[in-house]
């Protein structure tokens, strides 16, 4: 696309950015155990079950037999289909060219995570664009699926069940998502606006605290989560 718009420098940014990512890929491996990376792709290569069950897989976001993500992973498609509507459409591209690779190439009854790493760049621009439109107008419409998806995942995963898992949770996660924007659809006036704003700010810090807590424990809470029935 970019070549075919003359974009010349783009399209080398482009290309030396998917090199780079492919370095430090080959990088892990090697820091690991590079002779398990190869025997794990040499196996992959030989046994495939191919069939469109892999692209219910990827919708899904699950990493090989356990679902993960839970909210993230659906927020992260709603934006990247929001896109379609927006002049960054052209990241739908790759996400579909390479959904289809995987269906065509990966045995769908084992999608590694791995596999999906190279969507989430697109996808993650995609959430960041969502993202400012979000910030900069702080309503209810844009703040209520980026708070019943990915706000919540991330209290899910960073707070103990002890604390997620009582009705007082829910009610407070109401009153923190969803009372703050009702005076801005009733009247748009000065403190309302302000209201919305400061709730959308306070999200988004939750979201993003949340995110590193989660970072911090990936292993214990991947280990923890459910696998398939």
């Amino acid at each position: 696309m970019l070549l075919a718009a003359r974009r010349y420098r783009g399209a080398l940014l482009a290309l030396g950015i998917t090199g780079g990512f492919l370095l430090l890929y080959l990088i892990y491996a090697w820091t690991l155990d590079f002779g398990i990376f190869l025997k794990v792709i040499e196996a992959q290569s030989t046994t495939k079950l191919i069939g469109l069950e892999a692209l219910q897989d990827l919708v899904n976001g699950k990493i090989v037999t356990k679902y993960f993500g839970r909210g993230w992973y659906p927020w992260l498609l709603l934006c990247a289909a929001l896109a379609a509507f927006r002049r960054q459409r052209g990241l739908l591209v790759p996400l579909a060219v390479y959904g289809m690779v995987i269906a065509m190439t990966a045995d769908y009854r084992v999608i590694y995570g791995w596999y999906r790493i190279p969507l989430y760049p697109f996808l993650c621009v995609a959430a960041g664009c969502a993202l400012e439109e979000m910030i900069d107008e702080a309503n209810l419409f844009r703040v209520a699926p980026f708070a019943v998806m990915a706000v919540s995942t991330g209290l899910l995963y960073a707070l103990p069940a002890s604390l997620t898992g009582t009705r007082w949770a829910v009610y407070l996660f109401a009153l923190a998502a969803l009372v703050p924007f009702l005076p801005r659809l009733i009247s748009e006036r000065p403190w309302t606006v302000r209201a919305a704003r400061l709730a959308t700010a306070v999200l988004f810090a939750i979201f993003l605290v949340t995110s590193l807590v989660t970072i911090g424990g990936l292993l214990e809470i991947y280990a923890a989560t459910r696998g398939l029935p």
